[in-house]
């Protein structure tokens, strides 16, 4: 990550005669070491759009998140197995589980 990022800050900033850097935080990265880390970490990430508002960020158009809480709007790219398994193959338990029921 952190080469593809110095190289896309070197680009813009080439490109639109800024200096510096561009994005706000630097990249974090830690390993998944359990099982409740993995259902915790699909959580933030499918929350992260609105963290305050989940129902909006479950509903976030350039978001998985529909397609673990939702059969209908699954694409065959995104494999919602090794999360919905902690929750009976369930997306209503893992919608559930986002919404903090």
């Amino acid at each position: 990550m952190q080469s593809l990022i110095i190289s896309y800050t070197n680009y813009y900033n080439r490109e639109y005669s800024h200096a510096g850097p561009i994005f706000q935080a630097v990249y974090k990265a830690r390993r998944i070491e359990s099982d409740l880390d993995l259902i915790n970490i699909s959580r933030y990430i499918h929350l992260n759009p609105s963290p305050d508002n989940p129902k909006e960020a479950i509903n976030y158009i350039y978001s998985s998140a529909r397609c673990y809480t939702n059969s209908k709007n699954s694409y065959d790219f995104v494999k919602t197995g090794p999360i919905l398994k902690f929750f009976n193959n369930s997306p209503d338990r893992y919608k559930s589980f986002l919404l903090g029921k």
